[in-house]
């Protein structure tokens, strides 16, 4: 639904605020409501906070820029498909993060997914 937003002029990192600035009130939101499902289940630490931080930014400011960049310069059957293998990306930055090695299903599964890919671009 973004392209054709793009494709009329919409800057992609003023879209990308908006929708990293929507999801930060609407999940800071959550803090304040007391429904047992919101409630921490370990007390916060300044680890556990400085994490969040990184993760928002990374994952969302970030990459959505990043995506609708792609998005508003290429097709979007291409950067629809280039996006979705990130997962595979998160399995060796979890590799290299941990230090452990992953199951060979998860490995099995990466590459299904890397030859799935890889047959989308050569047809």
């Amino acid at each position: 639904m973004m392209k054709p937003i793009l494709n009329l002029g919409a800057d992609p990192i003023a879209s990308a605020t908006v929708r990293t600035v929507t999801s930060c009130v609407l999940l800071s939101l959550t803090f304040f409501l007391n429904f047992e499902i919101f409630k921490a289940k370990r007390s916060l630490t300044i680890k556990i906070v400085l994490q969040s931080i990184l993760s928002g930014f990374l994952g969302m400011a970030l990459g959505m820029s990043l995506l609708l960049i792609a998005l508003q310069k290429a097709d979007a059957g291409i950067v629809a498909t280039l996006s979705s293998t990130s997962p595979i990306i998160v399995l060796f930055l979890i590799w290299m993060l941990t230090n452990k090695l992953p199951t060979i299903g998860a490995w099995l599964g990466t590459m299904v997914a890397i030859f799935g890919t890889s047959l989308i671009f050569v047809y």
